[in-house]
């Protein structure tokens, strides 16, 4: 069974509802999986294999791009 469940190939779901709650939705052939949870919250999760977690979500920033803005007198000719 376990050779059946690494070769399962999951669809992940993600949304987001008026309210900040979150919801992570994995499917596969054999399992079906979800998850509701504010983000910067702890919450109580059991995975799919059993056990028993404290999970936090934290939000990640977008990466920062950055572009170097020359002075003239910086500028060698």
């Amino acid at each position: 069974m376990a050779k059946l469940g690494s070769t399962a190939r999951p669809t992940v779901i993600i949304s987001v509802d008026d309210d900040g709650v979150w919801k992570l939705r994995t499917e596969t052939t054999f399992k079906t999986h979800e998850i509701h949870f504010r983000l910067d919250e702890e919450f109580d999760e059991t995975t799919p294999d059993g056990r028993k977690v404290r999970v936090r979500v934290y939000p990640v920033p977008p990466p920062q791009k950055k572009r170097p803005r020359f002075l003239n007198n910086f500028i060698k000719n």
